[in-house]
């Protein structure tokens, strides 16, 4: 991994930090309001703590996992240089699916029983 992509993790988890602790502080500080029956309080510390915390450990989740699959692209990268179809492994088992592969499919069962429409320019 490169200094430049080590760097870029840094400066997106310092990022994530404020985010994470701001909603840990308030999601504790919710529930504090809470046990003591102060609703008024407890509902938007809880929301704000939960909005936050999920930004930040969602997007925190997201870094660590994106880590991995770049460590392992680049592992690959090292093992095939010249062959960049055994990058991805879905290449190496010779199945590929287009993310829109479902959609079209349902497309094409509904069209014949779909009514035509008629569009805003017509009427």
């Amino acid at each position: 991994m490169g200094a430049k992509t080590v760097i870029g993790y840094g400066c997106f988890l310092l990022f994530l930090t404020p985010f994470c602790g701001v909603g840990i502080f308030m999601t504790v500080r919710g529930l504090q309001a809470a046990m003591t029956g102060d609703w008024g309080e407890a509902g938007p510390s809880l929301l704000f703590g939960l909005l936050f915390g999920g930004v930040g450990f969602g997007l925190l989740a997201a870094l660590f996992y994106g880590r991995k699959k770049q460590q392992e692209l680049e592992r690959l990268q090292g093992e095939h240089p010249a062959e960049p179809w055994l990058w991805r492994s879905d290449w190496v088992r010779q199945h590929t699916r287009h993310p829109y592969s479902r959609r079209g499919a349902r497309l094409l069962r509904s069209a014949p029983t779909d009514p035509p429409r008629a569009s805003p320019q017509h009427r």
